[in-house]
């Protein structure tokens, strides 16, 4: 997670190692965005998300369409 200012883009890396706790269950991924009134930027961009070390990784779509994964 990351708070703060930046004057550009941040690499965030989230180390999900204890797989015995995630083992058989579905996981859930999401991105929030907090802000006070003194803000006035468009908000955050979200880009190239990796998952690795997945049992049954979802089918890489073919070029030109998107997945959506739920």
């Amino acid at each position: 997670a990351w708070t703060g200012t930046s004057s550009g883009f941040v690499k965030v890396v989230v180390n999900l190692t204890n797989t015995a706790k995630y083992a058989g269950h579905s996981l859930r991924i999401r991105w929030r965005l907090g802000t006070d009134a003194s803000t006035s930027s468009v908000g955050w961009y979200v880009d190239d998300v990796t998952l690795t070390g997945i049992g049954n990784p979802p089918p890489i779509p073919p070029p030109g369409t998107q997945l959506r994964v739920q």
